[in-house]
This record gives structure tokens, C-alpha cells and sequence, in this order.
């Protein structure tokens, strides 16, 4: 299964990618309202933090896979806590686009499965204004949005930097 593989083959690359995002700002450009930030031999990758009413909810973070050149993936770390089977659903502008599976917890925080963005994805991502999640924190739902400005400069950033980038 392809998401299986991507899982296997990434996983030590979207941790690293999630923990350089969470806690380094030396290097992050601000494109729009996601932060694009490189790392020699990591690659790069745009990050924006999720927040609710009570603040910082958790993190989305798109990246380039590093064995496919053009497959960008989705990931989101949610603090523990949450109904992990439920998964996070996702829409963009209230228009349903799937729902990402959680794979593991760790003292971070809960990890979604990185999830492929095909091109219809992609489109729809690139033209909305918001990025909707729902997810579960035991009987209660959880609602919330994060904006989608700036996405369409940040993944083509992303899109055009060499898998291992020296000149940031």
C-alpha cells in the first residue's frame, strides 16, 4: 500500500520536520500565514500552527517526500488526549477532502498518517481560504480552521528547492 510505504520510508523525516518547525524560527521565511522553513539534508517544508479558542491546538505541516519528487504530504501533531480511532477529518471551505488516520503518540504530541495531496487535492487546498479539522477529545468534538493564505507561493517554495538545500 502506498501510504504504508511513504509511512515507512518518512517517518524519522516528518518527526524531524515537525520538531525543527515547532522549535527553530532562525531559518523560516513568512509566506503568507505558513512558515516555509529548509534544513540541509532534511529538505523543507511549510508549517502553521492550528490554534482554538484556548490557543495553540496543534500543528499542520506539508512537505515533499523524500523518495518522490513531486508527492507533497500532509501531516498534523495534536496534543495527547485525543480519540485516536476517530482520526481528524478535514475539509477546505466546508467541502469535505478525506480524513487523516492517527498513527502514534509520542511525548509530543499524536501524529497523523502523512497523508499524499493529489493534484484535485491540491487545487482544492490552493483555492480555498480555510482548512477546517474536526477531531475527538473522548466524547467531546473539537472544531477548528487554520487559513490558507500564502499556500499557493509556500508549496511552489517548497516545490522548487532541491531535496538538499545549502543556500538556506
Amino acid at each position: 500500500m502506498l501510504i504504508s510505504k511513504i509511512f515507512k520510508k518518512s517517518a524519522a523525516f516528518f518527526i524531524a520536520i515537525a520538531t525543527f518547525a515547532l522549535l527553530s524560527t532562525a531559518n523560516a521565511e513568512q509566506v503568507g500565514d505558513w512558515k516555509v522553513e529548509c534544513k540541509d539534508k532534511q529538505g523543507c517544508a511549510i508549517s502553521q500552527i492550528i490554534k482554538d479558542e484556548q490557543g495553540d491546538l496543534g500543528l499542520a505541516f506539508i512537505y515533499r517526500e523524500p523518495k518522490a519528487e513531486n508527492m507533497l504530504l500532509l501531516n498534523m501533531i495534536f496534543p495527547l488526549g485525543v480519540k485516536i480511532p476517530a482520526g481528524v477529518k478535514l475539509s477546505v471551505d466546508g467541502a469535505n477532502i478525506g480524513t487523516a488516520p492517527f498513527t502514534f503518540c509520542d511525548k509530543q504530541g499524536c501524529n497523523t498518517l502523512p497523508i499524499p495531496l493529489e493534484q484535485d487535492t491540491l487545487n482544492k487546498i490552493k483555492a480555498g481560504n480555510r482548512l477546517q479539522i474536526e477531531l475527538a477529545f473522548g466524547d467531546k468534538k473539537k472544531n477548528s480552521s487554520f487559513s490558507l493564505k500564502g499556500i499557493t507561493k509556500a508549496l511552489e517554495t517548497i516545490k522548487d528547492t532541491p531535496k538538499n538545500p545549502s543556500k538556506k
